[in-house]
């Protein structure tokens, strides 16, 4: 994070070659893409060849080959968009992995301007040796991994009486899912950079603050994410307090990210607003994503697929299939719905025959919500998990609707 002066950035081009899998003599590069998915290989893969997109020339052709590669590894990785990546690293950096500035003694570090043990320690933040939890106070790592909980507000943001006990959220981040460095110079490495930054922040940040501001838009919480990445994660005055035009004018993130976006979107897709959410590497294996339109829909559902990758309902219910995990498992289910005669959809979840709760939805196309479900089986099992629509109908020309966007399990 650093308030140095950027230098213009050359607006995006789409040129007729692809670039190369990675600069020539960067090859720390080139491994720590070749191992992207070691931690968790059950869920991550290595990104498809890269596509004909540049988001800015640079004097030197091997380091923003090198930069690229890793911004295409680390959104296939954490499904953060491309754009995203792109708009925070010119932000920060201006793609120069080896930048580094200090603000007030405060250093930045590489392409995201990693600062301080919180997210440049070695091997784990805080230069833990072990991200395992710390709960003995004769420890000599205890003080240092609790201040690691403080600064990152684990306990706040689940128990703190200032949040709405419906936008609370526990263990938010976990250090067991925090991408370990090797060395205190990986931080010019473009990979490790990126890796670090959407492990301890970025990924984890943005489940976070989705449930934090239910009804913003997905996009909102990306820009949300970048601003609390420069004014940390307790500034309450996002978006106007912004002394250091973060966000705003020609250089700011909205400017870069309004540049990439459509570059990256004729070639990606949309991105559907969904983020893997990190697990311990020993549960990622009971992590799944299911979007509505690829759920089986029954025969009644009188529906179809929308925009985004959602399903929408008349009647009737989805269903997919879901490994769980022992132990506490959420679904997330993410909908919203269109009302009738004044009466909003009502949605209930099912895992196997254990109705797992009913809830109203009352979000609309621009404000659909995350709703949260736990099931806990006492072995991993393989259960069927059903969304039901209950209250289909129509009052005059209203239709009651229920569209499923997307269904997410995983163990906790």
């Amino acid at each position: 994070m650093s308030l140095r002066l950027r230098t213009p950035a050359t607006i995006v081009t789409v040129v007729a070659l692809a670039l190369p899998a990675c600069g020539s003599g960067d090859a720390g590069a080139t491994d720590a893409v070749e191992n992207v998915g070691r931690v968790s290989s059950a869920l991550y893969s290595l990104p498809p060849a890269p596509v004909p997109f540049t988001p800015q020339p640079c004097q030197d052709a091997g380091q923003c080959d090198a930069v690229d590669t890793a911004i295409r590894a680390m959104s296939a990785k954490y499904k953060l968009p491309r754009w995203f990546y792109y708009a925070v690293v010119n932000r920060e950096s201006t793609f120069d992995p080896n930048s580094w500035t200090n603000y007030n003694g405060l250093i930045g570090l590489g392409l995201t301007q990693l600062t301080e043990s919180t997210h440049t320690g070695v091997p784990y933040p805080m230069n833990l040796l072990s991200p395992n939890p710390v709960t003995d106070p004769a420890d000599p790592s205890y003080l240092d991994y609790q201040q690691w909980l403080y600064d990152k507000g684990v306990d706040y943001f689940c128990n703190s009486s200032q949040i709405p006990a419906a936008q609370r959220v526990c263990n938010w981040i976990d250090m067991r899912n925090v991408t370990p460095l090797s060395t205190q110079n990986d931080w010019s490495d473009p990979v490790k950079n990126l890796d670090r930054y959407s492990s301890a922040y970025a990924a984890p940040a943005y489940n976070l603050f989705r449930t934090r501001y239910p009804g913003e838009s997905a996009t909102t919480t990306l820009r949300r994410v970048a601003y609390y990445w420069r004014y940390g994660i307790f500034e309450e005055g996002f978006p106007n307090y912004d002394p250091s035009d973060y966000l705003p004018g020609e250089y700011g993130y909205d400017q870069y990210a309004s540049d990439y976006r459509s570059a990256v979107e004729a070639q990606d897709g949309v991105w559907n607003g969904l983020v893997a959410i990190p697990q311990s590497t020993f549960t990622w294996m009971f992590y799944g994503d299911y979007q509505g339109k690829d759920m089986w829909h029954s025969t009644d559902s009188n529906g179809g697929v929308v925009a985004g990758g959602g399903y929408s309902l008349r009647t009737g219910y989805l269903q997919t299939t879901h490994r769980f995990g022992n132990g506490p498992n959420s679904v997330k289910v993410t909908a919203y719905g269109g009302t009738a005669g004044g009466v909003a959809p009502i949605m209930r979840v099912v895992v196997g025959d254990q109705t797992l709760g009913s809830v109203q939805v009352t979000g609309t196309s621009s404000s659909e919500t995350g709703y949260f479900f736990y099931y806990s089986p006492s072995t991993p099992t393989t259960q069927p998990i059903r969304v039901v629509f209950d209250n289909g109908g129509a009052v005059g020309t209203q239709i009651r609707s229920l569209t499923v966007m997307s269904v997410m399990a995983w163990r906790q």
